[in-house]
């Protein structure tokens, strides 16, 4: 209900063209099927799957766990300031904007226990998307970031090499799965790309969008 409020607060008419980055996909999945007629296309930034989590454990990857562990830790010692230190270390990111960085920063420690929340209802989440795959004939661009993940990343995760590489193929099938949910689907690879392609490949985010804006207005 948040949402749809706030677009109508801020005076934005439907239909919409959503942009959903990681767990932003399958929220998208459950606006456009709970509100279908004033989602006109989508954009899918390196998104989430709702298989994800039993496909990785297939694997040995157990994502789902750490990352939450690890938030809830955070979450609970953020009187210490260690959110704002988290924050810090996310400068380092390639790419990434002084202001974004900056932002960044100054929100990490107060949304620690919202991101706790939202881990805790993951699988809710996950479930509810499995039943809003089917996006008809909307017009769909998935990218799908596919650079290898560096030595600090794999030591991060907790994964060996053979995992890594194992992740990032089953990842690419889940995408291409992810552009068959519209019969106006396509997928776009990107080698070049980590999993924040805004900040990685920013040009690719926008040419995704506006193919799908482009395709929506041209749509008899």
């Amino acid at each position: 209900p948040a949402l749809p409020a706030a677009l109508t607060a801020a005076g934005e008419p439907a239909p919409y063209v959503l942009v959903g980055h990681s767990l932003g996909g399958p929220i998208s999945l459950l606006y456009t099927k709970a509100h279908g007629d004033d989602v006109a296309g989508l954009v899918m930034v390196d998104a989430s799957h709702p298989d994800q989590f039993d496909r990785f454990e297939e694997i040995g990857i157990e994502t789902e766990s750490t990352a939450l562990k690890a938030l809830e830790i955070a979450s609970a010692l953020s009187w210490t300031g260690v959110g704002r230190v988290i924050a810090a270390q996310m400068d380092a990111m390639p790419n990434q904007r002084a202001d974004a960085a900056a932002a960044q920063r100054a929100l990490a420690p107060r949304s620690m226990k919202g991101a706790v929340a939202e881990m805790k209802i993951l699988d809710d989440i996950f479930d509810d998307a499995e039943d809003a795959r089917e996006l008809g004939d909307r017009p769909l661009v998935v990218l799908t970031a596919m650079k290898p993940l560096t030595a600090g990343e794999r030591k991060m995760l907790g994964v060996t090499d053979e995992q890594a590489r194992r992740q990032k193929e089953i990842w690419l099938a889940m995408h291409e799965e992810e552009a068959r949910w519209s019969t106006a689907g396509r997928q776009v690879v990107l080698p070049d790309a980590g999993h924040y392609v805004q900040f990685d490949r920013p040009d690719a985010v926008i040419a995704a969008v506006a193919e799908v804006v482009g395709a929506v207005r041209n749509r008899p």
